[in-house]
């Protein structure tokens, strides 16, 4: 490891496939396994991302988070790694399937010389923050609207305050429900995440019938249902 990142590691904040197809409902209540199966491809692309980023990796999921509320759960986090020696963190979540290795790499270099750097969604939220421990504010980060669409603005709003540099990253799209699904596939019908999620839709799809020609009207305009497509090159 370079020397000069041995003080900086990568947080993924991330419940497990099984936490997230319970509290966020891709395709309806009724689609356990297509929810649980496209957490697991989001999480299977976020370890690919980290993989090459030459810093300390550390995931914590629900077994490890400490905290009643997002925030304090979050922020727990953080000071968790501060606690054990490193310097600067750059948190991410899961479900951000455009986040590169570039995008870490940038971020690693700017923490160098920005006291903030996040990576701004276009709901409103942030795909990836980065702070120094110097100026990390326990008390007005666990406030921020977490879960909202007003976490930049409140980020940016706490630099602000404390006098802090910000630099933002690229915008890009995350996966909450099933309309920035629909959104994101007919955007690029040709990126991994969406033929993850066509050949989960193939196999995985098993709802009453009163509601199948709500879910395929959805996604029949994104979607092909001829056969599987190849494996993923996720390896």
């Amino acid at each position: 490891m370079n020397i000069e990142r041995k003080h900086t590691a990568i947080l993924v904040f991330s419940l497990s496939a099984h936490e997230e197809k319970g509290r966020k409902n891709m395709f309806g209540r009724y689609q356990n396994r297509t929810n649980k199966r496209t957490f697991e491809l989001l999480i299977q692309l976020t370890k690919k991302t980290v993989k090459n980023s030459k810093v300390d990796v550390i995931w914590i999921g629900e077994k490890e988070q400490k905290g009643h509320s997002f925030g304090e759960r979050f922020t727990n986090a953080f000071l968790q790694l501060f606690d054990q020696g490193y310097e600067k963190v750059i948190a991410i979540g899961n479900d951000c399937p455009d986040l590169t290795t570039a995008h870490i790499a940038t971020a690693i270099t700017q923490l160098d010389h920005q006291s903030l750097v996040l990576g701004p969604t276009l709901d409103g939220g942030d795909y990836l923050i980065g702070v120094h421990e110097r100026n990390f504010d326990s008390t007005l980060f666990g406030t921020i609207p977490w879960n909202s669409q007003k976490v930049h603005v409140g980020l940016t709003t706490m630099a602000e305050g404390l006098g802090l540099q910000v630099i933002c990253l690229q915008t890009l799209v995350d996966i909450d429900n099933y309309q920035s699904i629909k959104t994101y596939i007919r955007s690029k019908p040709s990126s991994i995440f969406a033929i993850g999620v066509d050949q989960i839709l193939c196999w995985f799809v098993d709802i009453p019938q009163d509601i199948t020609p709500k879910i395929k009207s959805i996604f029949l305009s994104s979607f092909q249902f001829l056969r599987p497509p190849p494996a993923l090159p996720l390896g």
